[in-house]
């Protein structure tokens, strides 16, 4: 009795592995393509007046990490603040501040922010030392800066 061959379904000359590898770097081209197009797509959407709006915030977050270090606005004084923050903040940049504390103390800066441009906002929080109780404050301040 004769035994049968059987052959593969995809008969090639070179056997079924060539087929295979094929198909495999097939697959791993379309993959790399689908991944250098969303790529493409991100950067392509990336608006680059958003990275100046976080340079906004980031200069307004230093400014304030610069008051609270400088002990400013443990003062809480709305003129003294306001002085420190005018040397501080760059020229072509305005900042409002509000303050409030767990002692239901609260102080806000004069500034009004401008119409139609973009406003950063940021948020502290900090401790102040409380000289008639003793004790520390917890207070929480948050800003706006804008550009001229």
């Amino acid at each position: 009795m004769r035994q049968e061959i059987k052959k593969p379904l995809c008969y090639l000359n070179y056997g079924n592995k060539a087929f295979i590898i094929s198909l495999d770097a097939f697959l791993a081209l379309i993959v790399v393509s689908m991944l250098f197009g969303a790529t493409y797509l991100y950067v392509a959407n990336l608006n680059p007046d958003s990275l100046a709006d976080l340079q906004t915030i980031r200069t307004g977050a230093d400014v304030f990490a610069i008051l609270d270090y400088n002990n400013t606005l443990n003062s809480f004084n709305q003129s003294n603040i306001q002085k420190n923050l005018d040397d501080i903040l760059p020229n072509n940049y305005d900042m409002k501040i509000r303050l409030n504390c767990n002692n239901n103390k609260s102080l806000e800066t004069t500034h009004n922010s401008s119409e139609n441009r973009f406003v950063g906002s940021g948020e502290r929080i900090f401790v102040v030392y409380n000289e008639t109780t003793d004790n520390l404050d917890y207070c929480n301040g948050r800003f706006w800066i804008w550009v001229k």
